[in-house]
């Protein structure tokens, strides 16, 4: 099977940060894979959220309401159908070819159950735009030893870019409140038990 974009589903979870937002949005729309289609998951915001993303419809702009604790991880779980999809957070931008890599990727290895990068940046750091040019370099693990040790003493990557094959990412959960802040890096070492891993350096 041949992955395209139209194989990742992608999900961008905001709150209250309508300001970013549009940054993260339009660096979504700006891959060179061509995203056809994004569904902004926002956590009942009081600011004029919603205002931003039906802004952007005509460009496949999707505006989804949730609520409660983690309602945007539950509302991506519940609408993931796709084969692999990406939960996006609001106050980030990505390098404009990660996408079409990490397409190269899923379909040069088997069994990927999990991808993620450093092509991030943050706009509460007040950074206009990633100005690194990507070196296309990886590296490919097969085992969940190799990838947690490689996490957590050398890249210590966030889930906010990662892309998940979406039948384990329909089972597992986030423990935010047995891990708090660090909930991420359990988190994605979940994927890596039953597939290949990814880091794009």
């Amino acid at each position: 099977m041949k992955y395209t974009i139209d194989d990742i589903q992608i999900f961008i979870a905001t709150y209250n940060r309508a300001e970013y937002l549009k940054q993260s949005i339009e660096s979504i729309l700006s891959q060179t894979a061509g995203v056809k289609e994004i569904t902004v998951l926002d956590n009942d915001s009081p600011d004029n959220t919603e205002e931003v993303v039906i802004s952007y419809a005509d460009k496949g702009v999707k505006y989804v309401k949730t609520t409660g604790f983690l309602g945007n991880f539950y509302k991506a779980k519940e609408l993931a159908n796709l084969s692999y999809c990406m939960l996006f957070h609001d106050d980030d931008i990505l390098h404009p070819e990660y996408l079409e890599f990490a397409l190269e990727l899923l379909n040069k290895y088997d069994n990927i159950s999990l991808i993620a990068t450093k092509y991030q940046e943050f706009w509460k750091d007040k950074i206009p735009e990633i100005k690194r040019i990507p070196k296309k370099d990886y590296y490919f693990f097969q085992t969940q030893n190799d990838f947690v040790k490689y996490m957590y003493f050398v890249e210590q990557i966030a889930y906010a870019n990662a892309i998940y094959r979406t039948k384990e990412f329909k089972i597992h959960d986030l423990e935010f409140e047995k891990y708090n802040k660090f909930n991420d890096w359990p988190f994605m070492m979940k994927f890596t038990a039953t597939g290949n891993s990814i880091i794009i350096n």
